[in-house]
């Protein structure tokens, strides 16, 4: 059975539709919608920031054989409800649910962002386990605004539990590839506590 409704299919095969991505960030406090797109629109019933091409996505397909690597989503320019959070990544970030879209847009009578008509409703494509997040400084905006800065959060995809020991040992291998931003050797050192429960970093 096919995700798409027969609308959805009609628009690809007469070639009148573009794939618009939408990411839902689901922190503690709030939930914040943002998509590809110049500007903010209405899809679902909720409000998505527009953010203008300005966000590097993974492509992650689902692994068949249930091993995982970190992934980084990067947003150049940092929306403003985000930046509060970094200083509490404990509780609003660590665990928290990244939700990856896609909507199908109509384009066939105009190209611009504000009047591209959805068509059937927003697919769930991808779900990550948030990690953290971190910021670098990206230079001042233009005619001399306040600095810009980028965005990094760093995330899993939802499974990633399902391949990790419940006891014993992780070595310096295991760490690259699970977190490669990580520079100290600390996996090999730390055993986990009791069998059943992981070791939490952030």
């Amino acid at each position: 059975m096919s995700v798409y409704t027969a609308a959805q299919v009609a628009a690809a095969m007469a070639n009148n539709v573009t794939p618009a991505r939408l990411w839902e960030l689901r922190f503690a406090s709030e939930t914040v919608r943002i998509w590809n797109g110049n500007v903010d629109r209405v899809f679902g019933g909720y409000r998505w920031q527009g953010m203008r091409g300005l966000v590097l996505a993974p492509m992650t397909p689902f692994p068949r054989d249930g091993k995982n690597q970190t992934v980084q989503f990067l947003l150049r320019g940092m929306p403003e409800r985000i930046e509060d959070m970094m200083w509490d990544q404990e509780a609003e970030v660590h665990g928290r649910l990244l939700i990856d879209y896609q909507q199908l847009l109509a384009v066939r009578s105009t190209r611009d962002h504000r009047a591209l008509e959805p068509i059937g409703p927003m697919i769930g494509t991808t779900i990550y386990t948030m990690r953290g997040l971190s910021s670098a400084e990206a230079g001042a905006g233009e005619g001399g605004e306040a600095r810009q800065y980028d965005l990094s959060i760093m995330a899993e995809l939802m499974t990633a539990s399902r391949s990790e020991a419940s006891f014993g040992r992780y070595s310096p291998a295991d760490q690259k590839a699970r977190y490669p931003e990580v520079e100290d050797n600390i996996f090999s050192d730390v055993p986990s506590v009791a069998r059943g429960q992981t070791i939490k970093l952030f």
